[in-house]
């Protein structure tokens, strides 16, 4: 497992939101609900974790953000507290300049499974390749509830997911496959998320 720095986090939130802020056109391709309508959420299980308990940070259309941490984490089980309106769109311009709105599973998987495929090929031709794999990989679940109007989507309590991101060791895969770039922006993505959940309101 990538062990996750808190300041490299800071860092890589400021710097994409700054950069998102100061695109208007990626900044204005999307928005969300302002009401109370689930429109994230991102859950993770650590590969090395106990049990199947999943560190899970939501945030509603009108600025609430919760986060649930497993026992084995420090911190409290379960806390929140709003964003500023300024923060939410800044959030939702970071997922856009990072490319998680468009993000497409079956598509990047397909061509992280081919330049596997091919290093595997190589290594048997020349044995100074190296294999890199994660041992014990976390698995990461980002779902994005909001369309590009900033409509919510037609559901009964809660609005179905508009995007589900499912990966099993996202980090690491972001570093074995700089023929993934969407898979660098994707982890830089949920590291600028996982920040949110160490504001001190939150912990």
């Amino acid at each position: 497992m990538l062990v996750r720095s808190a300041l490299g986090a800071l860092g890589v939130l400021v710097a994409v939101m700054a950069s998102a802020a100061a695109d208007p056109d990626v900044a204005g391709r999307a928005s969300v609900p302002r009401d109370a309508t689930l429109v994230l959420r991102l859950s993770e299980q650590p590969g090395e974790a106990p049990g199947d308990e999943r560190h899970v940070l939501e945030i509603w259309g009108d600025g609430r953000i919760r986060v649930q941490r497993p026992s084995y984490m420090k911190g409290s089980r379960e806390a929140e507290t709003h964003l500023a309106p300024g923060e939410l769109d800044a959030v939702v311009a970071m997922l856009a300049a990072n490319g998680v709105l468009d993000f497409d599973t079956d598509a990047v998987r397909a061509r992280a499974t081919h330049a596997r495929t091919a290093r595997l090929e190589q290594a048997l031709r020349d044995p100074t390749v190296t294999i890199l794999d994660a041992t014990d990989p976390d698995s990461t679940s980002i779902e994005i509830r909001f369309d590009r109007t900033g409509q919510e989507v037609p559901g009964s309590v809660l609005p179905p997911a508009v995007r589900r991101i499912e990966w099993l060791g996202l980090r690491a895969d972001a570093r074995f496959f700089p023929e993934c770039p969407e898979l660098a922006a994707l982890a830089q993505a949920q590291a600028a998320l996982w920040h949110l959940a160490e504001r001190a309101e939150l912990k």
